[in-house]
């Protein structure tokens, strides 16, 4: 943050990579959908990917090899660790909502355990097969990162691998001062900046105050950016992007 006169200026660095979201998910939402067994053979490798139902948009993420991250949230032999969004859906259809981070029959393994789970699991890896799929290349890391985060809070995608599971949803009048709304990056309304304008185009009032924080964790024996777990803050959390 830069300080112009006694106001707070956005650095500009940040400020072309915010300028470059709206952009980037209009591409996104207007490319044709694809599903399992039709992904085309140009795809890129990096970008940010969504699963959608019909018109409803429901799991934002990213990666750095978008065509295997397809297959590893949805094909028959896809462990739980590797189809976060599967595990949602299976937690959702089986009320086994709340999170164990300790060894046990409430952790995921546990979980798997028990047939009626494992069943709902691999029931909804069939329903993200039969998913529409769309995908934009984004080979910037850190664009990726922002990205994915934009297009989960604009479209209030309900699944979510890269962004804390309240953002989407939440109320404008329930966020703290400086969170990006769903009004403000809802696409019906993408023309408007997120962060008004002053003195400059990249001026603020005053530094954002976000609740969550997150860190993104690089392991080059991994796919760097590719999300295969729910976020999580605690032992469970093997997908790169955490929030606490």
């Amino acid at each position: 943050m830069i300080d112009i006169d006694g106001e707070h200026c956005m650095d500009p660095k940040f400020a072309r990579f915010v300028e470059s979201l709206a952009p980037k998910l209009a591409d996104l939402l207007v490319r044709p959908p694809v599903k399992a067994g039709a992904l085309p053979r140009d795809m890129p490798m990096s970008g940010v990917y969504l699963f959608s139902e019909g018109t409803k948009h429901l799991c934002v993420g990213r990666s750095n090899t978008l065509r295997k991250r397809h297959g590893r949230h949805c094909l028959p032999g896809a462990t739980y660790k590797q189809a976060a969004f599967a595990f949602q859906l299976a937690r959702e259809a089986t009320g086994s909502i709340t999170a164990s981070y300790r060894p046990g029959a409430a952790s995921r393994a546990g979980l798997m355990e028990v047939p009626a789970f494992r069943d709902a699991f691999h029931a909804a890896k069939a329903r993200i097969r039969a998913m529409d799929y769309r995908f934009v290349e984004e080979t910037d890391q850190t664009c990726q990162a922002l990205l994915g985060i934009y297009c989960s809070v604009a479209l209030a995608t309900p699944y979510k691998t890269s962004v804390p599971s309240n953002l989407a949803t939440t109320p404008a009048a329930q966020l703290p001062d400086g969170q990006i709304t769903n009004f403000l990056s809802s696409p019906l309304r993408k023309n408007i900046s997120v962060f008004p304008k002053y003195k400059s185009s990249y001026m603020i009032h005053r530094p954002a105050s976000l609740e969550g924080r997150f860190a993104i964790v690089t392991d080059a024996r991994r796919d760097a950016v590719d999300a295969d777990a729910p976020i999580t803050n605690g032992a469970e959390a093997d997908g790169e992007v955490v929030w606490s």
